[in-house]
């Protein structure tokens, strides 16, 4: 107790304590305990600081030990952490990858509507169940009677889904091949659309996440311009990454988290021409207002202006 008191009391008031009679100190002493300070307030120095916390309860110093990055708590690092090893879980529906057992939870219940199912470890999975998922990284959706098609392409491994442009250095030749086989059918018209997932960290440690769509301009490529799809698509290519850059620009902080997919818009293109004769609709022929000659050869327009003007 009274080591506790020498701590704690000025050392003008001790030296005065000092200079007191035995009978005279021990009445001071037992005033002291009536008062019934806690044990705790004792311990504390004249600047607050608690002797018992060391530095590692000091929340500042939740660090990740490889990339530097500090957090407010610990969760955060530890979930952090996840991104800096070499396990990865893998969505048994699509073959998505991810570090995160949070983001692939996020994931199956967005596209593919599983509130729970059981998360693996993609590198304890069979070879052949890993080799199938693999192969369901693409995606074909159709439209109109075939006449629009949709075909999603995704990572297929962790270098292309952490890169943007390496991303789009392997999938090139997958889409010039979609373009050309439509192309051998049909003129055609096409745009991408690239979905990513961003994410900004803040400094306390906590973060936000978005998952914008960057999309390319519609380009028209015609049956006989087939050596036109590696400019056209070069085109594609940085239209999305301007607006990629100047998402970031716009939104300080934010940084590529992960590639989602890239979704292939293909329609087929019938430009308007002249042709040969076509039969009106009854509604239309009733109305006595219409030339329509009946021509055997691709000069309608020439022979309606020559009965019109005769």
């Amino acid at each position: 107790m009274i080591d506790q008191l020498v701590k704690v009391i000025p050392h003008d008031v001790l030296q005065k304590l000092q200079q007191l009679s035995a009978q005279d100190f021990n009445a001071v002493l037992q005033s002291v305990k009536q008062q019934n300070p806690t044990e705790k307030q004792l311990d504390q120095t004249p600047t607050g600081k608690d002797d018992n916390v060391t530095d590692e309860d000091n929340v500042s110093n939740f660090q990740c030990r490889t990339c530097g990055m500090k957090y407010a708590r610990k969760d955060n690092l530890i979930r952090h952490q996840q991104n800096h090893s070499n396990i990865n879980y893998e969505c048994e529906h699509c073959g998505f990858t991810t570090k995160r057992k949070d983001v692939l939870t996020k994931h199956m219940k967005r596209k593919h509507d599983v509130k729970k199912s059981r998360i693996e470890n993609v590198d304890q999975l069979p070879e052949e169940r890993v080799r199938n998922a693999r192969e369901k990284r693409s995606l074909t959706t159709t439209a109109l009677n075939d006449g629009v098609e949709n075909i999603q392409l995704q990572p297929s491994n962790n270098e292309e889904r952490y890169d943007l442009m390496l991303f789009f250095k392997e999938k090139q030749v997958d889409i010039v091949q979609i373009l050309e086989d439509r192309l051998l059918r049909n003129n055609i018209k096409f745009y991408m659309s690239v979905h990513v997932r961003m994410i900004k960290y803040s400094p306390d440690g906590k973060y936000d996440e978005a998952e914008p769509h960057f999309n390319s301009k519609v380009s028209t490529i015609l049956q006989s311009g087939v050596s036109e799809i590696p400019h056209e698509l070069n085109k594609g290519f940085q239209k999305v990454f301007i607006s990629f850059e100047e998402f970031i620009k716009n939104g300080s902080g934010w940084q590529l988290e992960e590639v989602l997919q890239l979704d292939l818009c293909v329609t087929k293109y019938k430009p308007l021409k002249g042709g040969s004769y076509l039969e009106l609709p009854t509604s239309l022929k009733r109305s006595n207002c219409i030339l329509n000659i009946q021509n055997l050869d691709n000069k309608c327009f020439f022979m309606d202006c020559s009965f019109q003007y005769a």
